[in-house]
């Protein structure tokens, strides 16, 4: 069975190079790091687990999960990973499960407009460009003060999310006054924490953060729905 960490990967000099943060895992320890050399000949199997930028490393004597420690970079984390997988389809005989390797990146796209503002544009729009209508399904307001105290804790990065919205098409964020979407249908899946937050991913690495409230999140609700309807196609 496979021993969830958090740490870093990187491919260097002909191997798989491991620091796993031994300080952040419950239990007294003696070192805040430990790390793992793997040449090709040590390992066994990969497998790119999601959520993205996740993977798994078997060797012949260990088998870690790995997700980004506190301050490495995703992006980078996620590069790398590429980087290992068509390394050991080279130089290894390991098997491989390429896992969210296989998703399109589906990033973020500019709109022009909220969904709120465009109900106001005026019926007449919408009669003059047929199926255009996309309307508004539910909305959810930004973090409060204390929500973007969990969230920098959790991602170390400062939340700039101010409200989110779903229509029967998109989600679409609001960060700074920019406005962005990204098409509803491409939710591939869905990761809890053990606070019952919730990260919901969109094609290979797009993320929405949304933290735990007592009260029912009919946003939430909609995008978990998409989820259940897929995967009961």
């Amino acid at each position: 069975m496979s021993t969830n960490v958090s740490g870093e990967v990187a491919l260097l000099d002909d191997e798989i190079r491991i620091r796993r943060d031994v300080a952040d895992e419950p239990g007294p320890s003696l070192v805040s790091t430990v790390r793992y050399h793997v040449g090709p000949d040590r390992l066994a199997h990969l497998e790119a687990v999601a959520p993205w930028p996740r993977i798994r490393v078997r060797t012949l004597d260990h088998d870690l999960t790995i997700r980004p420690g506190r301050g490495v970079d995703e992006r980078v984390m996620g590069a790398q990973v590429e980087r290992i997988f068509d390394w050991a389809a080279r130089r290894s005989d390991a098997t491989r499960e390429p896992g969210w390797l296989t998703l399109p990146v589906v990033p973020w796209e500019r709109a022009e407009t909220w969904p709120t503002e465009q109900k106001r544009l005026g019926d007449g729009a919408f009669r003059t460009a047929p199926g255009a209508l996309d309307p508004l399904v539910a909305e959810r307001t930004g973090p409060t003060p204390l929500e973007r105290f969990w969230i920098w804790l959790s991602t170390g990065e400062p939340s700039r999310d101010a409200d989110v919205a779903l229509t029967g098409r998109f989600v679409y964020r609001r960060r700074a006054g920019r406005i962005e979407r990204v098409p509803r249908d491409t939710l591939r899946s869905l990761h809890r924490s053990e606070d019952d937050d919730r990260v919901f991913c969109f094609g290979r690495s797009t993320k929405l953060l949304l933290l735990a409230r007592p009260d029912p999140c009919p946003l939430v609700a909609g995008l978990e729905a998409d989820l259940e309807e897929r995967d009961g196609r």
